[in-house]
């Protein structure tokens, strides 16, 4: 009988970069195969960012997906694709985390509706209502269909800890805008808060600034939210999509690629939904990194067995033959 290993995760961001997450993937598998031929090999590409499309099954899903890169200035492109493939008749997901500027999703709320950015510098009664009608024209134009935005981080919109108060490096901003807080208080607040799949309970009654993934893109998500859209988990999003549980069915071990092996920024990764999924099944994980500072203890709280860091040194093929060797014994 058969082994079989179950290669996942993404390559998103290492210093040593591949062209594609399948990419890193394959090579993972090369040199596993090149140790343990007579295991078979099934690859799932998993992640966020740009890997989130890669990890869809189909080019129907993929073709309906915009993702918000970290880099983006502005969440006006994505909303502008956002309005193209509704009208199209299919249901748009949006997919983002926390971006370097964020812009409240403002921008997106402009690009779905047509209208303009709010200009800077208006009086705060005057940007006020500017937001409010910008809110108000995307509620008409959703009209009663689906817009989801599938959310890469666990961040709100607005508080303490939300992707205005938070950067990208979980580091405090420095310069935060307190009109604009302040509108996007006010406002949110007042919107309807509906019941959203796929979320905590705790969370249902949240307003959209304060949901769970509501600074995805920066607050594209909060904005999703309050024009009638839906706020989803982008990892609980492609496990039901893939799905995960066909995956791991059936394997006896599993190597998950994550570049950053390192606590505060694993909180918002995919790695405990694969760990997660890879447990039920009673499959070990290896976890494949390019840098770490996970303590053993640690390790076992995100659900890995053990791991392999390349430090840039090592090729993925050659850390896939290194796993099988030790792994397959």
């Amino acid at each position: 009988m058969s082994r079989r290993v179950l290669i996942a995760g993404h390559w998103v961001g290492a210093r040593a970069p591949m062209p594609s997450s399948r990419t890193a993937l394959e090579a993972v598998a090369r040199g596993f195969g090149s140790r343990r031929p007579d295991w078979e090999v099934s690859l799932l590409p998993f992640g966020a960012g740009a890997a989130f499309g890669e990890s869809l099954p189909d080019e129907a899903m993929r073709a309906r997906t915009v993702s918000i890169a970290p880099d983006e200035p502005s969440t006006l492109r994505a909303g502008r694709r956002a309005r193209e493939i509704l009208e199209g008749g299919a249901t748009p997901v949006v997919e983002g985390a926390n971006v370097r500027s964020p812009d409240a999703g403002i921008g997106f709320l402009a690009g779905f509706t047509g209208r303009p950015i709010p200009r800077d510098g208006l009086p705060l009664a005057e940007r006020l209502e500017a937001v409010a009608q910008l809110i108000a024209e995307g509620e008409r134009a959703l009209a009663k269909r689906d817009l989801i935005g599938a959310a890469s981080t666990s961040r709100p919109l607005l508080g303490l800890d939300s992707v205005l108060a938070v950067d990208v490096d979980l580091e405090a901003r420095p310069h935060q805008d307190r009109d604009l807080s302040l509108v996007l208080a006010r406002l949110l607040a007042r919107a309807p808060r509906r019941s959203l799949p796929l979320l905590d309970a705790s969370s249902e009654a949240a307003a959209p600034g304060r949901m769970p993934g509501s600074g995805l893109g920066g607050g594209a998500g909060a904005m999703i939210a309050a024009i009638g859209g839906r706020i989803v988990d982008a990892a609980a999003f492609l496990a039901a999509s893939a799905p995960l549980s066909d995956a791991v069915e059936g394997c006896d071990l599993a190597l998950v690629l994550e570049p950053d092996l390192h606590s505060p920024r694993l909180a918002e990764a995919m790695l405990d939904t694969l760990t997660r999924a890879a447990s039920q099944a009673a499959i070990p994980v290896v976890g494949v990194g390019e840098s770490s500072s996970l303590s053993g203890h640690e390790r076992a709280e995100w659900g890995l067995h053990g791991q392999f860091v390349t430090e840039g040194r090592v090729d993925l093929e050659e850390a896939g033959s290194r796993i099988a060797r030790t792994w397959t014994r």
